[in-house]
């Protein structure tokens, strides 16, 4: 069971590093967008669309991790706990599948890019830990 908690630690502290500080990925979108000094675009949108995509695919691999400890807590933990653990699989697993159509949008123009396989992967497992609870 210490193990699950850490787990759960780890993937929450994540989350929330990403909530903090999701500066650099939008920086660098701004960044392929704006204009240069000068007055001169940087037109790039695919280029900025795609830098984009990292901080949601982050976000739905933290949430498809979350939504799986849940549902093992769900299973197997503290029955005072149960409904917690279940409403976290559920909020969870709406953020997995919200951030991985953001990666989606964002990755529309290149559909090789190894990221949408990735937070595809994520939404699964996040909709197969929520069809555990």
């Amino acid at each position: 069971m210490a193990a699950r908690f850490a787990q759960d630690d780890a993937a929450s502290a994540r989350a929330a590093a990403l909530r903090d500080n999701p500066g650099p990925a939008r920086r660098r979108g701004r960044g392929r967008l704006c204009p240069r000094a000068g007055g001169e675009r940087r037109a790039r949108p695919l280029e900025a669309l795609a830098g984009a995509a990292d901080v949601p695919l982050q976000i739905a691999e933290a949430s498809a991790e979350l939504a799986e400890v849940g549902a093992q807590l769900a299973a197997s933990g503290s029955p005072a706990l149960r409904g917690d653990a279940i409403a976290g699989v559920l909020l969870a697993a709406a953020t997995a599948r919200g951030a991985t159509e953001l990666v989606r949008i964002n990755l529309a123009g290149d559909g090789g890019d190894p990221r949408l396989a990735r937070a595809a992967d994520a939404a699964a497992r996040a909709a197969r830990a929520r069809a555990l609870i």
